[in-house]
């Protein structure tokens, strides 16, 4: 049998590029249709009603006949017009240069805008392997993002994994896993603890900055200034950082304006999960906001110090699988 993810590529239209099958065999890990419940053939769990189809739960999550017919209805969920920017993704065969946080935020939680929907979001995209943008090799440079520490939502997500077909057992036994990793990883409210790695340091320290092969565009170099709050971004994280883009970026933002990185006034450094969240306070710390208030920042936008620095967001692009650095 010709292997599922080739099969769902080529009846949907898209490219069978690594990055594509790269997404769709992670993206299965956490849905688990076919493998860990009884929807045949449906290994993202969509409800597309086909021919013969059968619900397997109370969402209407279907079992299909063959591989073609699953395929076919994943390839129909997408073009509903709910997806675009998956589609989109998808498409270009590259979905991780793309932002698909969207997308798959509605795939979980119907909306896409959810909270969590961003979180699985970000797991999914962060997964050690798939990032899009040269790998952070440092220890805990590739860490699936950590997840907030909210009990009735952790249990909502258990109650919808349930009757997407886990084993109530395997579900909760995550949960478990995932508190878990909360205390180890971020800390809970009241420890003294910080992120994983190295305690962050006081600004003003430079660190060593990597200028990676490819992260400025042929006749255009990226600032010093903006490598040099880098190398204090560096200082404060307690370990190298690996430039992913500099110049060699589309000249215009999402947003329509003319992107800094054209100018070479900004960067952007590849890294998800927990890694990104300690990057993104010791970026805060540098730029000069108070540690005690930086070190209580999830992410977002921030323009602090004459600096602009973004993370573990989609203002302005998906901002999951690295921090924007810019004046």
């Amino acid at each position: 049998m010709a292997d599922w993810e080739s099969t769902y590529l080529r009846t949907a239209g898209f490219p069978d590029t690594p990055a594509n099958r790269r997404l769709l065999s992670t993206w299965q890990r956490y849905e688990g249709g076919h493998t860990k419940n009884n929807a045949r053939f449906n290994y993202l769990n969509t409800t597309q009603n086909m021919s013969g189809a059968r619900s397997i739960n109370s969402v209407g999550v279907k079992a299909y006949r063959t591989l073609q017919q699953g395929a076919l209805a994943w390839a129909k969920t997408l073009k509903n017009g709910r997806y675009s920017d998956l589609y989109q993704g998808f498409k270009t065969g590259d979905p991780y240069k793309t932002n698909v946080v969207r997308g798959l935020s509605t795939w979980l939680s119907g909306s896409p805008d959810s909270a969590h929907g961003h979180e699985y979001a970000s797991r999914v995209l962060g997964e050690p392997g798939g990032a899009a943008m040269p790998p952070d090799s440092s220890p805990g440079g590739s860490v699936p993002a950590p997840v907030s520490l909210d009990i009735p939502r952790l249990g909502r997500q258990s109650l919808m994994r349930i009757a997407r077909g886990e084993k109530p057992t395997e579900s909760f036994a995550r949960l478990s896993q995932v508190l878990a990793r909360q205390r180890q990883n971020i800390g809970l409210p009241g420890d003294p603890q910080t992120p994983t790695g190295a305690p962050l340091t006081p600004s003003g320290v430079e660190g060593k900055v990597i200028l990676l092969r490819g992260a400025d565009r042929a006749g255009a170099r990226t600032q010093q200034d903006i490598l040099n709050f880098a190398a204090q971004v560096a200082g404060v994280y307690g370990r190298p950082l690996k430039v992913g883009t500099g110049t060699n970026h589309s000249q215009m933002t999402v947003n329509g304006n003319q992107s800094q990185h054209w100018t070479g006034e900004a960067v952007d450094i590849p890294a998800s999960g927990v890694a990104l969240l300690r990057m993104g306070r010791a970026a805060l710390i540098a730029a000069g906001m108070p540690r005690a208030q930086a070190m209580k920042q999830k992410g977002g936008l921030y323009n602090v110090g004459g600096h602009q620095i973004i993370f573990r967001t989609t203002e302005g692009g998906n901002h999951w699988n690295h921090l924007h650095l810019g004046f």
